[in-house]
């Protein structure tokens, strides 16, 4: 999952991984907007977590979408899961 957002003076990435079913939490930035990409557990659906979170935080909300993982996604999860 993608947000991208302004976020303020907010640690991003800290709110988002207090939410249940986000495991991890990358970040990026593009004049201004953080570009968080979201790792969930399967099948969880956190946007509307991610939603009220924004809406409660007053982030200006530009992209909030869903990915589905691709067979790349789950073989660089499975072969280097032991990297951390």
């Amino acid at each position: 999952m993608t947000l991208e957002a302004k976020v303020g003076a907010d640690d991003a990435v800290a709110e988002l991984k207090k939410i249940t079913g986000v495991r991890d939490v990358g970040e990026a930035e593009d004049n201004g907007w953080k570009i968080l990409s979201l790792r969930v557990e399967s099948g969880a659906d956190v946007r509307p977590e991610v939603f009220r979170l924004a809406r409660d935080r007053h982030w200006e909300v530009r992209e909030l979408t869903a990915r589905r993982a691709t067979l790349e996604d789950v073989f660089v999860e499975i072969t280097h899961s032991d990297e951390t």
